[in-house]
Order: C-alpha cells, then sequence, then structure tokens
C-alpha cells in the first residue's frame, strides 16, 4: 500500500480496536511521516504573531489568513547559522531569477534545506510556491504530497488547518489538470478525511471515494479506505466486503487482513476472526506486531 493514501483513525472509540490498530500499523507501515531532524518550534512561532491575528485565525471553519513565509521569517531565527545563511542565499537568488521553470528550482532548494533543518511545514509552502510556477500536474501533485505530509505532523492547530486547506486545493488543482489519474483523486480523498475529523468534510471525502469505486472497482486503495471508515461508522458487514475486495485484488495485503479480523471479532464471528488474523500474521514481516497478533488471536480462542 502506498503511505499517502492511508487515514488516520485511531480516534475510534473502542480502546480494543485502537490498541490493535496501533499493532497493525508497526506491521505494514501505514504511515510514512518520520520524526523531526530537530524539535519543533513552529508552535513557539504561532504564538509570537500578534494577538488580533491569532484570534482571527482561530473562528471559523474556513481556511485562517496566515502567511507563512512571516513564519518563515520567524523560524529561521531558530536554525543552526549554515541553515539560516544557506536559506538566505538561495532567497537572494530569487530576486534575479526569472517566473517559471528556473525560480520554481530555486524555490524547490529552499524546500528542501527547510526539509532538513526539520521543518517540514514550511518545505511544503515552498514546494507550493514553486507548483505556482510550474503549474503542472507533476509540481502540483508534489506539492500536495508534501502539504498532505505537513498537516499530518503538524500540532499547531491553525496552521494545522492552513495545511489542510492548502493540500486540499493543491490535490484538487493537480486533478483538474489530470482528470483520469485515481491514484490523485484518493490522495484528495484522504486528505478530507485526514484533514477534518469528526468533522462534516469527512463525508465529501467518502462520496469521492465511493465515486472512484463507481468508476473503477479496482481502485484497491479507495476499497480499504472505505473499509477503515466502515469500522468508524459501525457498518462492519460493509467494512469486512471492502476488504474482502482489496483482498481479491491484492492477496497478500497485511492491514485488509487485519482489519478485516477485526470487524469480524467486533461481529462476534470470533472463528472467522481468528481464521483470517492467522493469514495477517503469516503474511506480517514485523516481528512485534506479530508477537502482539498472537496475543491478540489466543484472547479470541477464549471467547
Amino acid at each position: 500500500m502506498r503511505a499517502r493514501a492511508q487515514i488516520n483513525f485511531i480516534y475510534i472509540v473502542n480502546p480494543r480496536i485502537a490498541l490493535a490498530l496501533v499493532c497493525a500499523l508497526l506491521a505494514a507501515g501505514i504511515y510514512f511521516f518520520g520524526e523531526r531532524v530537530k524539535p519543533n518550534r513552529m508552535e513557539a512561532a504561532m504564538a509570537e504573531r500578534p494577538a488580533a491575528a491569532a484570534a482571527a485565525a482561530s473562528e471559523g471553519e474556513d481556511v485562517p489568513d496566515i502567511d507563512p513565509f512571516e513564519l518563515a521569517e520567524q523560524l529561521k531565527n531558530k536554525l543552526e547559522e549554515a541553515d539560516r545563511k544557506s536559506i538566505d542565499d538561495m532567497e537572494g537568488s530569487l530576486t534575479q531569477a526569472d517566473k517559471g521553470e528556473r525560480k520554481a528550482a530555486v524555490l524547490e532548494q529552499i524546500a528542501d534545506r527547510w526539509e532538513k533543518a526539520g521543518y517540514m511545514e514550511i518545505g511544503a509552502i515552498y514546494y507550493e510556491a514553486a507548483a505556482k510556477e510550474r503549474d503542472t500536474p507533476a509540481a502540483w501533485t508534489v506539492a500536495a504530497d508534501k502539504l498532505g505530509d505537513a498537516f499530518r505532523i503538524s500540532e499547531e492547530p491553525n496552521f494545522k488547518k492552513y495545511l489542510v486547506g492548502h493540500a486540499i486545493t493543491a490535490y484538487q488543482t493537480a486533478v483538474d489538470k489530470k482528470p483520469e489519474d485515481i491514484e490523485l483523486q484518493t490522495r484528495l480523498a484522504a486528505s478530507y478525511i485526514d484533514g477534518y475529523p469528526g468533522q462534516s468534510q469527512v463525508m465529501q471525502g467518502v462520496l469521492l471515494l465511493l465515486d472512484i469505486v463507481k468508476k473503477d472497482p479496482e481502485a484497491l486503495d479507495a476499497h480499504f479506505m472505505l473499509g477503515k471508515m466502515a469500522i468508524v461508522s459501525g457498518q462492519l458487514d460493509k467494512a469486512v466486503m471492502r476488504f474482502e475486495k482489496v483482498i481479491e485484488l491484492e492477496p497478500n495485503h497485511v492491514d485488509a487482513h487485519f482489519y478485516m479480523g477485526e470487524s469480524y471479532a467486533q461481529l462476534g464471528e470470533y472463528d472467522k476472526a481468528v481464521k483470517v488474523l492467522e493469514k495477517c500474521k503469516s503474511l506480517a514481516k514485523n516481528p512485534t506486531f506479530v508477537d502482539r497478533l498472537t496475543q491478540y488471536i489466543k484472547t479470541l480462542t477464549n471467547k
């Protein structure tokens, strides 16, 4: 499975499911978002904004009015000298760069430097600026993926909301330029669902997924996410159906076996759950997950 098309569902109410899902993440590597290279100071920078601006960004559900480049300037003071000097030099060359490819290349170099300094969110903003210069499906896809990764690790609520809105816009722009790309549409749906957990926008993501599987019955990622959404909403029979489809398309799909087994367990069909989870265990590579899953299966066999 591609990491970007996955959704964070650890907010499921049932603690047993939540614990089991954590184990699944260990095994399958569902998340692709690594730890920061250096401590995050994004929250501190946001807190230093004028009170009026911070209050305005907190109101409503629209994308907050934040100037990310102003934040970047604040954060430069937190960087190591070599990083700060490198970024300053590259920004100086921006004034001499023509619009288009040359300017985009410099913006991408700045983005890369911010990422390496441990600030994925700021890097994503520069990738978005580069996409505006190139204005190609590929550039917008890169920007959207970077913004998507960034909002999933961001801990500052207002900036996270800003990143979510921009990720969705970037994916939509990429989809508009390449409407036949099912994977892009799936990532767009995932951004609605991951970006607005428990909010009305989640349904926009679900509707997109339903449209995707209608157009392409073999859209594996979309079926998989719909299965997890079915678990969240308590529609366990539908969840089983979705995961069966995923396994039909990809028989060795570890995550689908796990979630289908858990769905059966929640339905009280323990024999089926054990059978599917044993298969999951045989496919899994992570020793820690295999050990946890073995313990979990034992609790099901005693029911």
